[in-house]
């Protein structure tokens, strides 16, 4: 087996070197720590001497108690400080105070999500092809060429630049494919003990256990106002699941409540349980998703408990400033945004009361929620070879998940050398 370097803390690289979900390396130990972990590897020249060969192999086990639930491993749960350089647990003013205050109209809400699970048109693979002892090509279905890049260089002792990694087109990302997962490891293995190109890819049933998921949640909501709207208190307090050989926090409080609303008291707590799946990971808005739905369907509940419009209540608690770091925000339009939509739609002629709306025989239901999502700003480079023929190369390490991106990148060069007249005319 090839030598691999032993895993080092995610902080002390940071998420542009790679993510990596899983922290033990494929076949390390002898134990099984979720349903569908890989345990064994068949080389072969076809697909089907492949399965062949993989019927014919034969495991024992020795059963072991899982845990799958919150409630089973609550003894091995802990409370993240940070996830991703951000805290995950916040705190502002007294909630528990304004939470007991009798003259404050209050409600407190449980709501669950489930596991989900990616299922992009086309599932991961990999191809490993060791060019020499020294030099690593793979052909990979990624959204993060660098990441992949980053993490094979390390694990094989490799110079980065010995390490190329190849990505014509994604074929739906949503998230999955940021991390390096088992099977990426497990073909550059096998290529290098066979001495042959190895092409692994995950199969449709196993996507649901090898590629990631988003972990389920329990959020409970409990919010405080006065009567005329003006919320007091909020406290999120969010239960979500990883897995023993990898950590991931979906940060679903601190990525919505914590940024949403303004408030004299917030409290923000995460609470993560490691049972027996496979590690979640990033999924369409990790952690903004399941938050955003939990807190707005609180801001709802307590729009009926004070018979106050909806929009007009996250109007009266829209925050000027960040919430929870008392900074201004660099834009924010969503006052307006409010106000425009209300109009376009008309929301005027809402009537709130329960089946009071109708549509001929149906029951028809107006209902309005915000959103959030962060913006991010990273480094980028990206080489230009111009040549004598009226021909350029552009090469950036970069990946199209179907959204154009390549086609932006050549009509973005071709406008800049068409507007630049010190440029020969260039197709």
């Amino acid at each position: 087996m090839p030598k691999f370097e032993s895993p080092a803390k995610k902080e002390e690289r940071g998420p542009s070197s790679g993510i990596r979900n899983e922290e033990r390396f494929p076949l390390s130990d002898d134990g099984v720590h979720y349903a569908g972990q890989y345990v064994a590897l068949v080389v072969a020249e076809t697909i089907e001497q492949a399965r062949y060969a993989a019927s014919l192999i034969k495991i024992s086990y020795a059963p072991e108690e899982p845990l799958l639930t919150m409630e089973a491993a609550v003894k091995k749960s802990e409370q993240p400080k940070k996830n991703n350089d951000e805290h995950v647990q916040l705190k502002k003013g007294d909630v528990d105070a304004a939470l007991k205050d009798a003259s404050l109209v209050r409600i407190e809400q449980t709501y669950i999500t489930p596991t989900e699970t990616h299922n992009p048109i086309e599932m991961s693979g990999t191809i490993a092809h060791w060019e020499s002892d020294k030099k690593l090509t793979i052909y990979d279905a990624t959204q993060f060429v660098k990441g992949v890049q980053n993490i094979l260089a390390r694990s094989f002792g490799l110079e980065r630049e010995a390490v190329r990694i190849i990505r014509p087109f994604v074929g739906g990302a949503f998230g999955c494919k940021g991390a390096v997962w088992m099977h990426v490891l497990l073909a550059a293995m096998a290529a290098k003990v066979a001495g042959v190109p190895v092409k692994l890819h995950v199969t449709r049933r196993n996507m649901f256990v090898g590629a990631g998921h988003r972990t389920p949640t329990r959020q409970t909501l409990s919010l405080a106002a006065t009567r005329d709207g003006k919320i007091q208190a909020i406290k999120h307090v969010s239960e979500t699941l990883t897995s023993p050989v990898g950590q991931f926090t979906e940060s679903c409080g601190s990525r919505s409540t914590g940024l949403m609303y303004e408030s004299p008291s917030i409290r923000v707590e995460e609470t993560v349980y490691p049972v027996n799946v496979s590690t979640p990971t990033f999924m369409r808005a990790p952690g903004e998703c399941p938050g955003t739905y939990a807190l707005e369907c609180a801001m709802d509940e307590l729009a009926i408990a004070l018979k106050m419009d909806p929009v007009a209540l996250r109007m009266e608690n829209h925050a000027d400033n960040h919430p929870t770091k008392n900074i201004p925000f660099s834009a924010k339009h969503l006052k307006e945004a409010y106000q425009l939509g209300a109009e376009k739609f008309g929301w005027s002629k809402r009537n709130p009361e329960p089946r009071s709306m109708r549509d001929g025989d149906l029951l028809v239901g107006w209902g309005m929620a915000t959103a959030t999502y962060p913006a991010h700003k990273m480094s980028a480079a990206a080489k230009v070879i111009l040549r004598a023929d009226n021909s350029a190369t552009v090469q950036c390490a970069t990946h199209d998940l179907g959204t154009g991106a390549y086609t932006a990148l050549t009509r973005r060069l071709r406008k800049f050398l068409q507007n630049n007249s010190e440029f020969p005319s260039r197709k």
